[in-house]
C-alpha cells in the first residue's frame, strides 16, 4: 500500500521531461530536412518522453508536426486543419511523405 501511494508522489525527472516537451513544441523542419527525418526527430521526441512514462496525447504530436513545417507547406497544414477529425501523427507522416514525393 504505501509503496502503490509513493509512486502517485514521487517527483519524474521534471527537467528532463521539461526540456523534451520543450523540444517538442519547439521543433522545426529545416530546409535541409526530408519529410521522413523530420518525422523520425518527432518520433525520438516521443518515444523519450515515453521512455520516462510521460506520454504525449496523439494531438499533440499532430499539432506540433504541423507547426513546425516551414511556409512552403501552409496549404498542406491548412488542409489537414480543416479536417473534421484529426488525422493521427503516423497518417500526417504518411501524408507529407506523398505530398513531398509529388513536388520531386
Amino acid at each position: 500500500m504505501y509503496e502503490s501511494l509513493s509512486k502517485l508522489f514521487i517527483v519524474k525527472n521534471i527537467g528532463q521531461i521539461a526540456s523534451l516537451k520543450n523540444e517538442l513544441r519547439t521543433i522545426k523542419m529545416t530546409k535541409y530536412d526530408i519529410v521522413s527525418s523530420y518525422f523520425v526527430r518527432i518520433s525520438r521526441i516521443r518515444d523519450e518522453l515515453q521512455s520516462i512514462d510521460e506520454l504525449v496525447p496523439k494531438k499533440e504530436l499532430v499539432i506540433s508536426s504541423l507547426l513546425g513545417l516551414p511556409e512552403s507547406w501552409s496549404s498542406f497544414a491548412s488542409g489537414i486543419n480543416n479536417w473534421k477529425d484529426t488525422p493521427t501523427f503516423k497518417k500526417c507522416g504518411i501524408l507529407e511523405i506523398k505530398k513531398n514525393s509529388t513536388l520531386h
